[in-house]
């Protein structure tokens, strides 16, 4: 009976440290970035009902009419800003996110128009964190999220001199 007991605690102990394993990380290139990216945006998205989500169907369409272009990156910080943008530290399979964009927040908008809105405001006790990448007809192409937010909201803080958290 105790080897039967044993056994049973291995296998549970093995099951539970092997199950705990962090989502592959999302890696931005940062030569793609440089020759793909127009510009980099400062936007602010007046959507006011987000909600968390768990499937990828739930997002909703981009509504350009709620996008305010607050600040545009200037040329000369650009390629500073994609370099440190590569370090922030993202995922590429969000437990759980927001199904639209809200407040303040940076877009990058890619030569061929698609274009990547990474927002991420707490409101109340919940952080409402969007990280999508969309092509020119605002259809999803891809979902992310960040793995520490302090590393995105540092870096808007650094490049936008605002607070998007």
């Amino acid at each position: 009976m105790k080897k039967i007991f044993k056994s049973i605690i291995i296998i549970f102990t093995i099951l539970l440290f092997t199950s705990c394993v962090d989502p592959e990380p999302y890696v931005f290139d940062y030569k793609e970035l440089v020759n793909e990216i127009k510009t980099v945006e400062l936007i602010d998205y007046k959507y006011d009902n987000p909600k968390i989500i768990k499937k990828f169907s739930e997002i909703l369409p981009y509504n350009f009419e709620l996008e305010t272009v607050e600040k545009v990156l200037a040329e000369e910080n650009k390629n500073d800003f994609l370099k440190e943008l590569t370090s922030v530290g993202f995922f590429s399979e969000p437990f759980s996110m927001s199904n639209s964009a809200c407040g303040l927040g940076i877009k990058l908008l890619y030569n061929n128009d698609d274009f990547i809105i990474m927002s991420c405001p707490e409101r109340g006790k919940i952080t409402y964190c969007f990280c999508v990448k969309f092509n020119s007809m605002r259809e999803v192409i891809e979902v992310f999220t960040l793995s520490h937010k302090p590393n995105f909201i540092n870096l808007a803080n650094k490049y936008f001199n605002v607070n998007i958290g």
